[in-house]
């Protein structure tokens, strides 16, 4: 099945619980650095012939039906569902977890339990996926947020010869900054994905921003474009590697356990 992200603000507040800052990317202290990093499953997927939205939320109420029958507490998921940008896939599916050792947790409940061994078959019938793993860092979170339907904003990147983590850090640092300084007109959230399952297609990075609309989105590049500090980071980003950008609709698919 592929995991996209329809995100809410939910999907920030949620992150917020379970994300450390930047092990890769971030600035923050050492003993942070030094926390095992949030980790996030990724689908991207395309739909079969006839089948759309509604058939894979059907087959999600089948899962959360069957992870019940069997006992098993499912964590939250998202979905995003393209809106704008060339892309060979639908949507994505995405699941975080607090680090490695809760989603090989998780994996093995879910991979023990015979209620769910025809799960999978469900999502298959309704889109074909490509199944992805990688480390989730928190660049910038806006506190206090509404929990209205979100406008997401993706750039997925290849690095140029020569670059690495050292610049994706450098990166990281100077996002959070200049999202700091733009105060409320910067995105409620922005995080970064570094993949950990690689290949020939998989991008270096992935840096996506949650926003309340299209409207917020847009008063956001204009204060992007319209400061030197917004002019600095968007050369910056472009230094880095090349990106291919879309929006997203986001929407949280499964509510998962409450926040301790």
């Amino acid at each position: 099945m592929k995991l996209f992200y329809k995100l809410t603000r939910r999907l920030a507040c949620a992150l917020c619980f379970v994300l450390p800052v930047a092990f890769l990317f971030g600035v923050s202290a050492q003993a942070q650095e030094a926390a095992p990093p949030a980790v996030v499953e990724t689908f991207t997927c395309s739909y079969n012939p006839g089948q759309d939205e509604d058939d894979l939320m059907s087959a999600r109420d089948y899962y959360v039906k069957q992870a019940e029958k069997a006992g098993v507490t499912l964590g939250p998921a998202y979905t995003w569902s393209l809106l704008k940008g060339d892309v060979n896939f639908d949507f994505v599916w995405l699941a975080p977890h607090q680090n490695f050792s809760a989603f090989a947790a998780a994996f093995d409940a879910e991979a023990g339990a015979s209620a769910l061994a025809d799960v999978p078959a469900r999502f298959d019938a309704v889109a074909d996926c490509r199944a992805g793993l990688g480390t989730i860092h928190a660049l910038h979170v806006e506190e206090g947020a509404s929990a209205s339907p979100s406008f997401i904003t993706s750039n997925a990147c290849r690095l140029h010869e020569g670059m690495g983590a050292e610049q994706m850090r450098d990166l990281g640092g100077h996002i959070s900054a200049v999202m700091a300084e733009l105060g409320d007109a910067a995105p409620q959230a922005t995080y970064a994905i570094a993949p950990t399952t690689r290949g020939p297609n998989m991008p270096d990075m992935v840096i996506f921003s949650v926003n309340e609309s299209a409207t917020s989105y847009a008063e956001f590049v204009a204060q992007l474009y319209g400061t030197d500090a917004g002019q600095r980071l968007i050369r910056h980003f472009n230094m880095l590697g090349n990106c291919g950008n879309a929006m997203w609709a986001g929407q949280q698919v499964i509510e998962g356990p409450p926040a301790e």
